[in-house]
């Protein structure tokens, strides 16, 4: 029977990088930017703004469309990565702002306020970038920032709380960029990492209004704002003086239904019956992981392929991320079944502050940490899933995958003995 578990685990790994391969950043915008100035209708110039872990791939997608346009632009990115001539290349910081993430915000609303009459503006936007670029409002610190976005993170606040906070103490994001331009506003082009895609928390929406949906509400009610720092706790409660310009259009070219979708084709392909769920991942890491499972092993599915991103409140003082802290609480579900596997899992190749995506556990994951001498429920406890995947073998490694969809799971059985659900009479 291992070699059934390595030959399932294989398959479920193959269908998480079809999943990446489904909404690949550089294809995915090189296809709508054809579509759009195909031959004779290209525009005259280009001026590209792109910010985001996708950004240097969706900018060569968009220059390879119309490689004669004459083009200018700056591409701010997580880490180096090839970008086409006439552009400038900025790294900033991801999870938590530095410097380098003020210069190139800074650098960003410089270039946007030079857009000419005949240039076309095109903003390329993907998760990641409401860390990577940062325009502070005035009486807000660096310091303040980055406490504020290392509270927020630790508390386990939704990506829209987060950003929400973003948008309030910020020049940039909100609508900010579009602000800075002397002309019409910009199309923009997103790779989306939230469910649903709303352009106002894709990046903290620099080219769109923010839209208050009831989070500075919750994040009041649960404790969170008293928690930041003064200045940033007085910005939220302040309001905005400026004047946001009518939204350009805006369209969403990648996200996780057509990642999640791309990982069901695989799986498939490879003989086992696979659907994708219909709810969104949401809420904290480790619960969502077991009612993940347990709604699988009552599916009747072969596998059950899952997209969204959840959170993690980070009380211990180990080391892991949400996909590592769903795949370790799965493993725990998961002791002595001989014919699962499960795979949580970033689209961008990074999951939290590790060189890990994720993790593939299966039955055998817990006793193989236990040799080890660790202890699962204590790792999990102390928010540690990173050491103890290291040491069962279960960490999945990609690298920085040039896109970012948020998160995606799997949990998948042996086809061939999946005949009822774990459990049942």
């Amino acid at each position: 029977m291992i070699g059934a578990v390595e030959s399932l685990r294989s398959t479920v790994e193959g269908a998480f990088h079809a999943a990446v391969c489904h909404v690949d950043a550089e294809s995915a915008t090189h296809r709508y930017a054809s579509q759009r100035w195909g031959g004779s209708t290209s525009p005259q110039g280009l001026l590209v703004l792109a910010l985001g872990k996708a950004a240097p791939a969706m900018t060569r997608g968009l220059v390879a469309a119309m490689p004669a346009v004459p083009r200018r632009g700056v591409v701010v990115a997580a880490q180096p990565a090839p970008i086409p001539d006439g552009m400038e290349l900025l790294i900033g910081s991801h999870p938590v702002p530095t410097e380098a993430s003020l210069v190139a915000g800074e650098r960003l609303l410089a270039v946007a306020a030079s857009a000419r009459p005949e240039e076309t503006v095109v903003v390329l936007v993907s998760g990641g970038g409401s860390a990577l670029a940062e325009a502070l409002r005035p009486g807000i610190s660096l310091d303040d920032l980055r406490r504020a976005t290392e509270t927020l993170l630790r508390s386990g606040a939704a990506i829209d709380e987060v950003n929400t906070v973003r948008q309030r103490v910020s020049r940039l994001k909100g609508g900010g960029l579009s602000a800075a331009l002397p002309g019409a506003p910009p199309l923009t082009i997103a790779v989306s990492d939230v469910v649903g895609d709303p352009p106002s928390v894709i990046a903290s929406g620099p080219t769109v209004a923010p839209i208050d949906d009831g989070a500075m509400a919750r994040l009041h009610a649960v404790g969170v704002v008293a928690r930041l720092p003064a200045g940033v706790a007085a910005a939220l409660t302040g309001g905005t003086a400026e004047s946001i310009p009518a939204a350009g259009e805006y369209v969403v070219v990648g996200n996780g239904p057509l990642a999640a979708d791309g990982a069901r084709r695989h799986l498939e392909a490879h003989g086992i019956a696979a659907a994708v769920a219909d709810e969104p991942l949401q809420g904290e890491a480790r619960h969502t992981a077991l009612a993940v499972w347990d709604r699988f092993e009552h599916s009747g599915h072969a596998a059950l392929v899952f997209h969204g991103e959840t959170t993690v409140t980070v009380g211990g003082a180990g080391t892991g991320g949400r996909n590592q802290e769903a795949a370790l609480a799965a493993a725990l579900a998961l002791v002595g079944a001989r014919d699962r596997v499960f795979l949580a899992a970033g689209t961008d190749g990074i999951d939290g502050p590790t060189t890990a995506a994720g993790a593939i556990v299966d039955g055998a994951t817990v006793a193989r940490g236990r040799r080890a001498g660790l202890d699962p429920i204590a790792c999990l406890g102390d928010n540690d899933s990173h050491r103890f995947l290291d040491a069962a073998g279960a960490l999945l490694t990609t690298g920085p995958t040039g896109t970012n969809v948020g998160d995606v799971w799997i949990a998948a059985a042996d086809p061939h003995r999946r005949t009822a659900p774990r459990g049942s009479n």
